[in-house]
């Protein structure tokens, strides 16, 4: 389920700064792919995505229509990712801030502006 309000990057300008230009990237937290979008568009960099989230599923099925063998994705915690992640990243990127994704949509039970259920 994609949300009704665009998800924004936090920092964005400042990570693609640092970004390498080619190799393999860690997007550990994927969402709505605001990171992994930006790094395959402005380097050559290959992305391997992780989210623990199935609503963010539809949105990875674009990528990989996408971005093709330049995108992998695992639908796992990060907390995990020492089983799903090779050696040799060029890069990682955390964004573990409280997602909009999540917080906009009441029936997810993590919302403070909306009446719902508590997850």
């Amino acid at each position: 389920m994609e949300s009704k309000v665009a998800h924004i990057p936090v920092l964005l300008s400042e990570v693609m700064a640092i970004m390498p230009s080619k190799g393999l990237v860690l997007d550990a937290t994927f969402g709505n792919g605001g990171y992994s979008r930006a790094i395959l568009e402005q380097t050559s960099c290959s992305v391997i995505a992780l989210d623990q989230d199935p609503n963010v599923l539809p949105q990875v099925e674009k990528f990989k229509a996408e971005f093709k063998d330049r995108f992998s994705f695992c639908g796992v915690n990060f907390a995990n990712l020492n089983e799903v992640v090779p050696n040799g990243l060029a890069a990682a990127v955390f964004d573990i801030g409280v997602s909009s994704m999540q917080i906009d949509e009441a029936s997810r039970g993590f919302s403070f502006m909306q009446e719902g259920p508590l997850d």
